[in-house]
């Protein structure tokens, strides 16, 4: 099989195609003078020949059938490469050969040196914080920095609370990895390593090139998609202005910023996957897809390059003591969108205000630059241009740090992305999970909670004075608010926990240096809550009960008809009395008689007491008040409903409206309840 001679093409983008068949005999290149080297026609040995001197010459003869394509120059240069597999007879035999290869190879190369540096993140989020919520999940991120051991990828990966994460190299090797940093409002974030962890795998980090994206590039989007490892999907940038997505109205949204959308359809697991070009850069942070279509969503990487280099700046490479970067975020607490001028010209925009700030980037390096201080802002309103001046906040001190964990319950100030979603003020005091204390109480997740045992509750600080000084087992009113009816306050009433199912309330602050979270009493040790012993009777009930039964009278369902009978004989005849309206009811002597001695039972299961094979946490049943006395009371039960011993049990009585704790006694098939 011989060769077959082709042409090397330069310079030419897709914007105009045609496809001329049965090309006459002879085609022609033109060779650049000032880029002599890529015009070049490949010779049947594998080298490229050219004259350089700008003129067009004309190129080997094609094979009778061929087809060339004519492509039109684009406006913005690139090397585009047509490689076209070409069938002639060449001694009476069929012939097949690539032409050229020349771009598909520096696409091996450069995926080559780009999947050793794509790992696999696995994260559990042991709690619930912010917008995310306790659960598992997997992700893509990227080595950026090898020396010093940092990985890329998305804000939502990372998470906004505790995490515990490893990174899975692309030859099995695991490392635990831990968040350093996640930005306030753009889905992005850093993960640390030990770079010695590594011991097997040769790799090299992959450089971050925001400038080098541009429309029409050809991109390649290196991850796990759909959970499958080193998914390679190509595709083409095609728009800059994308405004960013949304995903869910009580989650986290990305914002005042734009994204770059193209068509490569990566799904779930290629979040945090890097966006390469065919020299191995990578141009954009795959964010996000539609699921209805194969629309993708990346983000650029301007920020990212400048969080990235304070990080280093507070990192010494190969294992130095880290500190905590800073890295200041400016804020107005406002949502930007980007419109048309047709569509604002509408409301009032005058013409020569026009392009005075279009983009987003813009606007975002003036605020970082200001924080603290005081900046000018013109605005347009109906047309009239005024000048207000507007302090910058810090982004950081509105997004929450440290949360307070009681009774399973994560309780924080309101950060500014769910402060936005909900429509409140930042730092209220937010209930990121329930847990087993609020839930029975019936206080959803997303409450703001207002008031509590009588007290307003401003800050997460007056939270936790309040429920120092409470005692376990107290039952204290709280008022509470949502966001789906955010003009109608809700009251409930909240047991502080009883038996000591959960520790002492802990203070949890997340610590950036070393991406730990560091645990320390939320109370002093003399608090009522943490001194404080269930005041309701610890006594070793099982050694009195015989004792008591034999002393006190019993209520048995053998008693004598002929006594009850008796008894509402002698009451019929007293005219005017209760006893005697009652018996002259439908209801019959059975039912007058056991209607007292019912009660209804409220069990709770705290989740970590789930053993045993208990399948809810929360039972309601009816039990019959079999013995009482002043000191002991003894209601039977059925097991359905008293699962397990380990439960917080509430008993409401049948004739009179009180409800009280109730302490469980085994007994065979039945549950004794004091």
């Amino acid at each position: 099989m011989q060769p077959i001679r082709g042409i090397y093409v330069n310079n030419f983008a897709a914007s105009a195609c045609c496809s001329v068949p049965n090309f006459p005999s002879h085609s022609y290149m033109r060779n650049s003078s000032q880029r002599p080297g890529p015009h070049t026609r490949l010779t049947g040995s594998g080298r490229l020949e050219g004259s350089g001197d700008g003129c067009w010459r004309r190129a080997p003869r094609q094979p009778e059938g061929s087809r060339c394509l004519l492509r039109r120059r684009a406006p913005f240069p690139r090397l585009l490469l047509i490689s076209r597999t070409v069938t002639a007879e060449v001694g009476g035999e069929p012939a097949m050969e690539t032409v050229s290869s020349e771009t598909a190879e520096d696409w091996r190369r450069a995926l080559s040196r780009v999947v050793p540096a794509v790992v696999v993140l696995h994260a559990t989020a042991p709690r619930a914080f912010d917008t995310g919520v306790a659960g598992t999940s997997h992700a893509t991120g990227f080595v950026v920095d090898k020396s010093r051991g940092i990985i890329l990828t998305n804000r939502h990966v990372v998470g906004p609370g505790p995490v515990v994460a490893e990174a899975i190299f692309v030859n099995r090797e695991e490392i635990p990895v831990y968040a350093i940093y996640r930005d306030p409002v753009h889905d992005f974030g850093f993960f640390r390593y030990d770079p010695p962890a590594i011991k097997y795998l040769k790799y090299e980090e992959i450089p971050l090139a925001p400038e080098a994206a541009s429309m029409g590039l050809e991109i390649r989007v290196v991850g796990n998609d759909s959970g499958e490892k080193v998914s390679i999907l190509p595709g083409t940038l095609a728009r800059f202005d994308r405004e960013a997505p949304n995903y869910q109205k009580d989650g986290y949204n990305d914002f005042n910023t734009f994204y770059i959308q193209a068509a490569s359809g990566t799904k779930g697991g290629s979040s945090g996957s890097p966006v390469v070009d065919c020299q191995g850069r990578a141009v954009a942070l795959n964010a996000g897809s539609t699921s209805s279509s194969a629309s993708a969503f990346y983000l650029p990487l301007d920020r990212v390059v400048r969080a990235l280099n304070l990080i280093r700046g507070c990192r010494d490479p190969f294992g130095s003591k880290p500190e905590s970067a800073y890295i200041p975020r400016g804020t107005l607490q406002m949502t930007f969108q980007h419109k048309g001028f047709e569509e604002t010209r509408r409301l009032g925009l005058r013409n020569e205000t026009e392009q005075i700030v279009t983009q987003f980037l813009t606007m975002e390096s003036l605020l970082d630059e200001s924080v603290g201080r005081e900046i000018n802002l013109q605005v347009e309103r109906g047309g009239t241009p005024l000048t207000v001046k507007l302090k910058v906040g810090d982004l950081h001190s509105i997004t929450p740090n440290h949360f307070l964990e009681v009774s399973g319950a994560v309780i924080h100030p309101l950060s500014y992305q769910q402060a936005r979603n909900l429509g409140f003020k930042c730092g209220l005091v937010y209930v990121a999970e329930p847990g087993y204390m609020l839930s029975r109480a019936l206080v959803p997740r997303y409450s703001i909670i207002k008031k509590f045992a009588r007290k307003d509750i401003a800050d997460l600080g007056d939270f936790i004075a309040v429920i120092s000084e409470l005692s376990r087992g107290e039952r204290v009113p709280l008022e509470y608010v949502t966001y789906t009816a955010r003009h109608r306050n809700k009251c409930t009433i909240v047991t502080i926990d009883q038996h000591g199912w959960y520790a002492t309330p802990q203070l949890y602050t997340r610590n950036d240096a070393t991406g730990l979270w560091i645990a320390k009493s939320a109370m002093l040790l003399e608090s009522p809550y943490v001194v404080s012993i269930h005041q309701r009777g610890h006594r070793d009930v099982n050694s009195n009960v015989d004792e008591n039964i034999a002393v006190e009278g019993t209520v048995s369902s053998s008693r004598d008809l002929d006594d009850i009978k008796g008894v509402s004989r002698h009451s019929s005849s007293m005219e005017g009395s209760d006893l005697a309206r009652t018996i002259s009811g439908n209801t019959s002597l059975a039912e007058q008689v056991i209607k007292p001695a019912l009660v209804k039972f409220e069990v709770h299961v705290p989740p970590i007491c789930m053993i045993d094979g208990v399948h809810a946490k929360h039972f309601t049943g009816a039990g019959v008040v079999i013995h009482h006395s002043d000191s002991l009371g003894l209601i039977a039960v059925d097991r359905n409903t008293v699962a397990i011993s380990i439960s917080d049990i509430m008993v409401s009585f049948a004739a009179y409206p009180i409800e009280i704790p109730g302490q469980n006694l085994p007994c065979a098939e039945e549950i004794l309840c004091t």
